[in-house]
């Protein structure tokens, strides 16, 4: 399996997108930044915040961890 260096963890909830940026340090995960926006309640326009959210952050391309809201 190939070791993740750099990865983005990403919260999609109701209202907002949390995400955090993390790296490896000597063996250790460790948080670079942490972000958030809001969402507006249209699909579309929902879906063009979050590719404008990454782009923006220059995030594209990195591995990432994502949790979608719902019920458990």
């Amino acid at each position: 399996m190939t070791q993740v260096n750099e990865a983005l963890g990403l919260d999609i909830g109701a209202h907002s997108v949390k995400a955090v940026h993390a790296v490896r340090r000597g063996g250790r995960m460790a948080f670079l930044e942490h972000r958030w926006a809001r969402l507006p309640a249209s699909p579309p326009e929902r879906k063009r915040v979050l590719e404008s959210f990454v782009a923006r952050n220059k995030w594209d391309g990195l591995p990432a961890t994502v949790c979608l809201r719902g019920q458990s």
